[in-house]
């Protein structure tokens, strides 16, 4: 994988030490509505369109979702709602398989891993509702 810099003039990026022009298309719901195959068609498709980055939500974006035949989530969901004690390994296996396939394909992943919805009294969380939240103590393992 590359590390993305800034230039010491601070006017460009930098891959690997070299200029890089940061293209990228945003593909929010990826991790949690696309399959693998699926995720493997858009990446030869952004590929040869010239993107060079692609940026992922970790979690659904919950107050503007798309549907799909997948809806999968990060964590064990209980009546409709997640348990945020309780990771969902297999999803997070799945979002670093992905990771990994857009580096193959040398698209950068830029991963967002907690949008507004997930925080109280936020905009998105009032539009969500109660349940979809996560408690301050869940961060840690989330995060680690």
């Amino acid at each position: 994988m590359s590390r993305i810099t800034i230039s010491p003039t601070n006017d460009y990026f930098l891959r690997d030490g070299q200029p890089f022009f940061y293209l990228a298309d945003t593909a929010w719901m990826a991790v949690s509505n696309l399959s693998v195959p699926e995720w493997d068609e858009y990446l030869d498709y952004r590929k040869e369109q010239g993107f060079t980055a692609v940026q992922i939500s970790l979690l659904p974006i919950l107050h503007d979702t798309s549907v799909s035949e997948l809806n999968e989530f990060g964590f064990e969901l209980i009546n409709g709602k997640p348990d945020f004690s309780k990771i969902n390994g297999a999803y997070f296996d799945k979002a670093a398989t992905m990771v990994n396939m857009a580096y193959e394909h040398g698209i950068n992943a830029v991963l967002m891993p907690l949008w507004c919805n997930y925080i109280p009294d936020t905009w998105a969380a009032k539009r969500v509702g109660e349940g979809f939240t996560i408690p301050f103590e869940a961060l840690g393992p989330y995060y680690e």
